[in-house]
Formats: structure tokens, sequence, C-alpha cells
């Protein structure tokens, strides 16, 4: 599970992402692309400002890391 999805406090910084998250049914709360989504969404309200690309590419990593050959 996400970062943010385990610490709701995090998610309080943007209250409507909050209820997008309320919303979602349990089992698509805690797919990657919704964690993937919800974290830049998190930063962005917490530092009040834009997430900058590598930061970006660091959460996709995180969340769709490359595949192996």
């Amino acid at each position: 599970m996400s970062e943010q999805l385990q610490h709701p406090a995090r998610t309080q910084q943007c209250p409507t992402l909050q209820a997008v998250l309320q919303a979602l049914p349990a089992e698509q709360r805690d797919t990657p692309f919704v964690a993937a989504l919800t974290e830049p969404a998190t930063l962005q309200a917490a530092q009040r400002g834009f997430v900058i690309l590598p930061e970006w590419a660091e959460i996709l990593d995180r969340h769709f890391p490359p595949a192996q050959p």
C-alpha cells in the first residue's frame, strides 16, 4: 500500500484527494496506479508548488519498477 494511503494525515492536506480516495473501492485504492497518482498530488499539496520532473520519475520508478531483462 502506498505511503500516503497508510498515513491519512498526509492526504488531509488535500481534502479533494481524500474524498476521491474514500470513494474508491478498497481493492482499487491499493493499486500502483492510484498510489503513483496520489503521491505527487500529496507532495504538491504539502510543498504548495509543482512536483518537478526528477521527482515524478522517482515516483514512477518506485511504483512501476523497470522490467529486468
